[in-house]
């Protein structure tokens, strides 16, 4: 049964690392789905997305940041991103150095007057309110540090409400093909 997303919801992807099964598996799915507007790739594994998204016929609108692992330079490392009336502030992670602290990363996104930061190169997922503003990892479909395997996450942004997070990942299907489950961390 196809997901449907009754407002306005972002694709939230990382760290593929040209592991092209796992990011078709979730752009076929996404394909499926109502109310995504947007997919936002938060690098290493930058050269997937328009490889998959051709072969899929999926593409939504997208905003894409380059990663520790891109050497694409025509992508910037961090982003502002406009969506549904919100500012969020898109960055691998690398450069704020994430593994040790997300002080960085909160001081530069007060700067920009985000009010969500959302970042990878952990390979985990995360999401915590902080400072009253959302702080999102979707985790890798790559190569995931976490015992839940490849995940990724949506994003919706109600109005007047604080936003809606959710995890999916990725599962053995039918016939060999992989499935998409909501994952409850």
């Amino acid at each position: 049964m196809a997901e449907r997303f009754n407002f306005p919801t972002a694709l939230v992807l990382s760290d593929t690392h040209g592991v092209l099964q796992n990011l078709a598996a979730v752009l076929d799915w996404a394909k499926g789905c109502r109310g995504i507007e947007q997919l936002w790739f938060l690098g290493d594994g930058i050269a997937d997305l328009p490889l998959v998204a051709e072969r899929t016929g999926y593409r939504p609108e997208w905003a894409l940041v380059r990663g520790n692992g891109d050497f694409d330079h025509q992508y910037p490392p961090t982003r502002i991103v406009e969506f549904s009336g919100k500012r969020f502030y898109l960055t691998h992670g690398h450069i704020q150095g994430v593994h040790d602290s997300l002080d960085t990363l909160l001081r530069l996104s007060t700067a920009d007057e985000a009010d969500g930061i959302i970042f990878g190169h952990t390979h985990r997922p995360y999401w915590e309110e902080i400072e009253g503003r959302l702080v999102l990892n979707p985790g890798s479909l790559g190569k995931p540090r976490n015992p839940q395997g490849p995940t990724f996450a949506t994003l919706t942004v109600p109005a007047d409400q604080w936003f809606i997070v959710r995890f999916w990942h990725l599962v053995p299907g039918t016939l060999g093909r992989l499935a998409v489950r909501e994952l409850e961390l």
